[in-house]
């Protein structure tokens, strides 16, 4: 089960659903079965993460759910690396960078998005609130 989570200690069909995707992950990639990892990757995770750091209060504040920060450590192998990436850069190095970080990448993609040259896994809804 899942080791220091008081909110997942109720949910224990969830942690339970989680520790077996962990082994079934682990075994996988310490067989030469040919999974990809991006065959454990979550989207509707991936959504609602990416939904949970763009909300100005919870990351100003510093408030993002325990799950968050749970889940992205614990089973990071449900979320591609440019998503823990952005997680990362959101939450590493204190909320008025974060919101900084997030303003300058939306911008990039914008320019991006302008040129034509974005690809399809960048493209996310960026939402950025004024604080």
């Amino acid at each position: 089960c899942i080791e220091g989570s008081s909110d997942f200690e109720q949910l224990t069909p969830i942690s339970h659903v989680l520790s077996l995707l962990k082994l079934i992950h682990s075994l996988c990639f310490d067989t030469d079965l040919e999974v990809k990892p991006k065959d454990f990757h979550s989207r509707k995770l991936v959504n609602k993460l990416v939904q949970q750091i763009h909300d100005p209060l919870s990351l100003s504040s510093g408030s993002l759910p325990h799950w968050c920060h749970l889940l992205t450590s614990s089973y990071s192998f449900l979320f591609p690396f440019e998503t823990r990436e952005i997680f990362f850069m959101c939450t590493a190095f204190g909320a008025s960078r974060a919101v900084i970080w997030l303003q300058k990448r939306r911008d990039e993609i914008l320019e991006r998005l302008r040129s034509g040259s974005l690809r399809k896994e960048e493209q996310y809804e960026y939402h950025i609130g004024r604080l």
